[in-house]
């Protein structure tokens, strides 16, 4: 990646809430006429005004409550304020902020945004960007948490093999991962994998090499449809610090995706020491900081590691370097 500001990727202007806020006042102006009529006819003078008055508050009030604005303000304040996520807390007993590393693969079937470009051979520079949050429904908008966006280099291939220590919050229950095609002047949005992190990664034993589908919402504001635009392939692994008791019971849940992660796990470590030797610095990254030898059962039970939050190194390999 080049050193561009973070914000170059923020995807501007939200058209749909300006445009419902255009609406309510659209409505204010209109009950406001109508309203002012009535009083005119009632006697004119104070009438009037008071009449108008009268209008504008109820249809401003309808438009405010139908047409959207009030649903993202009430969002809003629940993203802030809701408790957290009652099955986390519930199955897993997962009450306190915890580590979870997530490692980008690569992509596959995307499709091409250079447009005309891409006949002569012009392929999508791509780079991935990581989002942790909280979400209230898949139509709301993503309020983003604690954790800055994490983003990969930009990559030719669809290979990037990165891994990323994210600080998940009780709060937070949303993983957007976010394809980006990068530009001279801006960042084009290709496609958004909304992972939600209980179901999907916790009570699913941390996945291994797991296809999420990308999508993008494309047509009008009133009409807009999700289209697919491809796959990301991620893994998952519990971080330092994370609670044996929960792993415990995430482990007797799904022991078959825990096995994988396991495998998955122990086949790096065994090809890091094989191309590094052993416990050298920069083979095998859990959090940014410090590899470890340890089992992985043992993971998180000592100070082995800190939890950072920055991207992690990734190992040798294609699209890969050996960076801290």
């Amino acid at each position: 990646m080049d050193g561009r500001a973070l914000v170059s990727t923020d995807e501007g202007i939200d058209f749909k809430h300006i445009i419902a806020w255009v609406a309510t006042l659209g409505l204010g102006v209109l009950g406001a006429l109508l309203g002012g009529c009535v009083g005119w006819f009632s006697g004119a003078g104070v009438a009037t005004i008071i009449g108008a008055s009268i209008g504008f508050g109820a249809m401003f009030l309808c438009g405010f409550c139908v047409l959207g604005p009030a649903g993202a303000i009430v969002d809003k304040a629940y993203a802030d304020y809701a408790p957290p996520d009652a099955t986390r807390v519930g199955t897993l007993g997962l009450t306190q902020t915890f580590s979870m590393h997530v490692t980008v693969h690569g992509i596959r079937n995307t499709i091409n945004t250079e447009g005309i470009m891409s006949f002569f051979g012009k392929k999508n520079d791509s780079f991935i960007q990581i989002r942790c949050g909280r979400q209230i429904s898949e139509d709301s908008d993503f309020y983003p948490g604690a954790n800055p966006p994490k983003r990969t280099c930009v990559s030719q291939t669809g290979t990037f093999e990165e891994t990323f220590n994210i600080m998940v919050h009780p709060t937070d229950n949303i993983l957007n991962v976010d394809l980006y095609d990068q530009d001279m002047i801006g960042d084009d949005l290709v496609g958004t994998a909304r992972i939600e992190i209980t179901p999907e990664v916790l009570q699913g034993g941390f996945p291994q090499k797991q296809g999420f589908k990308l999508f993008k919402e494309e047509g009008l504001v009133f009409g807009a449809t999700a289209k697919k635009t491809g796959t990301v392939i991620l893994s998952f692994s519990p971080g330092d610090g994370f609670p044996a008791k929960s792993k415990a019971i995430i482990k007797e849940q799904a022991p078959l995706g825990w096995k994988r992660m396991e495998e998955a796990h122990n086949a790096t470590l065994a090809e890091a020491q094989q191309a590094y030797g052993k416990t050298s610095y920069g083979t095998l990254i859990r959090n940014a900081s410090l590899m470890t030898k340890a089992p992985l059962e043992h993971i998180g039970t000592g100070p082995m590691m800190n939890a950072g939050t920055g991207s992690a190194t990734q190992l040798d390999g294609p699209g890969g370097d050996t960076r801290v």
